[in-house]
């Protein structure tokens, strides 16, 4: 799979044995106190004892590990920003407008009103309806500009960021948190005229900004699960939990030392993959049996074998991994257009037949999360598609809200989750 390289480096991914496993905090603290130890640890909100912050001073090599895992992905996701900020800058002073309009990634001749107490955008396009925009949707961050003015990302007078909540008709309704719309400063005829590009996906980037954060707040395992103070309470964080919550098996290896793994990563050769360590750290977390849960009863008809997908030799195998050898965590690695996504359809319906459930899929993309509840719903799976999701779809979540009658509500989304 595609973590062997770090199955590969072997003693360089053992986990640090100081750092904090499930439940040790409070017991090294114990240990202090008898060994008239003590001290300070530094934790996200600055330095506290360590009866405090309920580790111990020799767990802090651990909270290292894990501080450089978050820097180095922060690090990379910057840059990562950064490149696609340029590509964005490229593409709209490269292409003619009538090319990025052909493309779907942009709309020029746009007349807007804008409501500054809610902080929506009208644009309205001059032509009558709007062009078929292929890559701009209802969640996609874009660039509004005037059209004398240009596109210019590092002067907010110039150009300003939003959110699409929807497009309709003649209509594209963009959220902002600008005060006010750009301006060209030139006084040209087409001041009050403007245009839409398609901007970097901002969304994306904020929300693993934010669960590195989240990551980088939490001190492990039982201080998690389990607050005994106000400081434990101020880092306790119930959205990080299985593979990525410190303190468990898997977790510990991928933090132990990310500047080694990312230096294997950098000369892993797809064409000559290493055989994987079956010692490594990483390799026995990845080899415990899963957690287990109570027998799932299915909503609706759950497709038979025989009925399922078309699997070839080693979608099959994959699929046999996963649901004969119960492990805790599978990684399926393969290039794009091999069939990932009808193993994990593959994958999805023999737990349903094994009453295993419910279960939660998820994708990189919205189209790719598409792709796998269409694939599921054509099965008959009762499929509930969260998140950006067309209202007309057998799955969505205002289609299940109609049949059960309820509209959205905290008490419609549990009486649909019971539907399902």
């Amino acid at each position: 799979g595609g973590y062997q390289w770090i199955a590969s480096a072997g003693k360089a991914l053992q986990a640090h044995p100081k750092q904090a496993r499930a439940g040790e905090g409070l017991e090294d603290v114990d240990k202090s106190k008898s060994s008239g130890g003590g001290g300070f640890v530094l934790t996200s909100y600055g330095w506290r004892t360590s009866e405090e912050a309920g580790v111990s001073v020799q767990s802090q090599e651990w909270r290292g590990a894990l501080d450089a895992y978050v820097k180095h992905f922060t690090s990379l996701l910057e840059l990562e920003y950064e490149a696609e900020k340029e590509a964005v800058v490229e593409r709209v002073q490269k292409r003619s407008p009538e090319q990025l309009q052909a493309d779907g990634t942009g709309v020029v001749g746009l007349r807007a009103d804008f409501d500054r107490d809610s902080g929506r955008i009208s644009l309205f396009w001059t032509g009558g309806d709007l062009p078929y925009l292929a890559e701009i949707s209802r969640g996609r961050t874009v660039l509004i500009s005037t059209m004398d003015g240009g596109v210019n990302v590092e002067d907010a007078s110039k150009t300003i960021s939003g959110e699409v909540e929807s497009i309709s008709g003649s209509e594209i309704l963009v959220s902002t948190q600008y005060e006010r719309m750009p301006s060209s400063g030139q006084g040209g005829r087409n001041q009050s005229l403007f245009r839409v590009d398609l901007g970097p996906n901002i969304i994306a980037y904020k929300r693993i900004d934010r669960m590195l954060d989240e990551l980088q707040r939490c001190l492990g395992t039982a201080q998690a699960s389990n607050a005994q103070n106000k400081i434990e309470r101020l880092n306790q964080n119930q959205n990080l939990s299985g593979l990525l919550l410190p303190g468990a098996p898997l977790a510990n290896a991928l933090y132990a030392d990310i500047s080694e793994s990312s230096a294997a990563a950098s000369k892993w050769d797809p064409l000559q993959r290493p055989k994987p360590n079956p010692e490594a750290d990483i390799s026995k977390a990845a080899r415990e049996a899963d957690i287990g849960a109570g027998p799932y009863g299915t909503k609706g008809p759950v497709p038979a074998a025989a009925d399922s997908v078309k699997l070839n030799r080693s979608q099959e195998a994959a699929t046999r991994l996963v649901l004969e050898r119960r492990r805790r965590f599978s990684l399926i690695q393969g290039p794009p257009g091999t069939g990932k996504t009808t193993t994990a359809v593959a994958v999805i319906c023999g737990w349903l037949r094994t009453r295993r459930g419910p279960v939660l899929a998820s994708a990189f993309s919205n189209r790719g999360t598409d792709n796998l509840a269409d694939n599921l719903h054509n099965l008959g799976v009762r499929v509930l598609r969260m998140g950006l999701c067309s209202q007309d779809k057998p799955y969505s979540l205002e289609t299940r809200l109609r049949e059960v009658g309820m509209q959205r509500s905290e008490a419609g989304l549990r009486q649909v989750m019971q539907s399902v």
